[in-house]
């Protein structure tokens, strides 16, 4: 008898084992998921939606003035509010989330039918995640 109630107690402690690490690994799961979405919410998506609008601002002032700007004090009156574009981020706020390399901006007039189009507007954060990639689409509407 003392072997199965040594068994009995075992199973016990296995089961006991056992369950802590489902619930650690719950637990995990549930804190790794939130720290996803909030990344997605907080920088992923602001930044996929700052880069279409700064996009939107190059190629307005392109078409406007038939020159790349030269800085974002140049771009600022190519904000547009009510643009569905910009996510209802401020102009700073995309500023802030943009960096856009203007000596560099030249470059997407020319021809990349062959070549990678550089990356000149890019996010701040690194996540180069967006809704159209903002250099093609700056190249494609300038050039036409």
């Amino acid at each position: 008898m003392p072997a199965l109630r040594h068994s009995a107690e075992n199973m016990k402690t296995w089961q006991k084992i056992t369950f802590a690490s489902v619930a650690v690994a719950i637990v995990g799961a549930i804190a790794l998921a939130i720290m996803a979405y909030e990344s997605v919410r907080k920088t992923t998506i602001p930044d996929a939606y700052a880069q279409w609008a700064s996009a939107d601002m190059v190629i307005a002032f392109h078409k406007k003035m038939d020159r790349m700007p030269i800085n974002w004090d140049e771009l600022a009156s190519f904000y547009e509010s009510n643009s569905p574009h910009n996510g209802g981020l401020a102009f700073e706020e995309i500023r802030q989330r943009i960096i856009i390399d203007f000596t560099e901006l030249p470059k997407l007039e020319l021809d990349y039918a062959n070549r990678v189009i550089p990356e000149i507007i890019r996010t701040a954060s690194g996540i180069q995640s967006h809704w159209e990639e903002p250099n093609q689409l700056v190249n494609r509407e300038v050039r036409e």
